[in-house]
């Protein structure tokens, strides 16, 4: 068993995901950039589907790589922990402290080490040491989000978390303490252009 290490070298690595047109295969390649002036040939290693004949590499909708080394894929049939060889698939089920929804759409890692995830069904913040899932949706509570369907998850550098759902932007506190609701209001100039928010990006300043 081994886990997926950091770049230990200041050059840009791109990360191409590519389904067949089976379905059934992931095909993924890392690439140094051309920034770096290195040719050197990309090279493809191909994760098949697992041996209990389920779909947890088809699907896939985001990527990325904890401190620890796990390699976490949002997919159409759950969120997973892949160390390289061995993947761990959370699912929906009767706990409240599981994941909302299988279709992890994106997520974020904030300063603490908790994953951000968005769902169709809300956002979910997930504990890596307990496992536990906890949710923000719309609900009418304090930290009721605009929208359930979470597209983009963001950690701005101030540790505060961008929501962006179908139905505007939400921003939750550092603290967790309070989220603040963007909309685009047809009266106002200045507000959100549309409410279905697609993408979401932190700016130099």
């Amino acid at each position: 068993m081994f886990r997926f290490a950091k770049c230990q070298y200041p050059v840009f690595l791109a990360i191409l995901l590519l389904c067949s047109l089976s379905g059934r295969e992931l095909w993924a390649s890392v690439a140094e950039s051309a920034a770096n002036g290195l040719s050197e040939p990309i090279r493809f290693t191909r994760y098949q589907r697992s041996p209990q004949g389920n779909l947890r590499f088809n699907n896939i909708f985001c990527l990325t790589v904890d401190d620890r080394g796990f390699l976490w894929i949002g997919t159409g049939y759950g969120l997973i922990r892949f160390d390289g060889t061995e993947t761990k698939l959370y699912t929906p089920n009767e706990s409240p402290h599981s994941i909302s929804s299988t279709q992890a759409l994106h997520f974020a890692i904030d300063q603490q080490n908790m994953m951000w995830i968005g769902t169709e069904f809300g956002l979910d913040r997930f504990n890596p040491e307990t496992e536990h899932f906890s949710h923000w949706k719309q609900d009418g509570s304090a930290r009721s989000l605009s929208g359930n369907y979470v597209r983009q998850v963001m950690v701005a550098s101030d540790n505060r978390v961008y929501a962006g759902t179908s139905n505007g932007l939400d921003i939750i506190s550092a603290d967790r303490q309070s989220i603040k609701h963007f909309y685009h209001d047809t009266q106002n100039q200045n507000s959100l252009s549309h409410n279905n928010i697609r993408a979401l990006a932190e700016d130099a300043d």
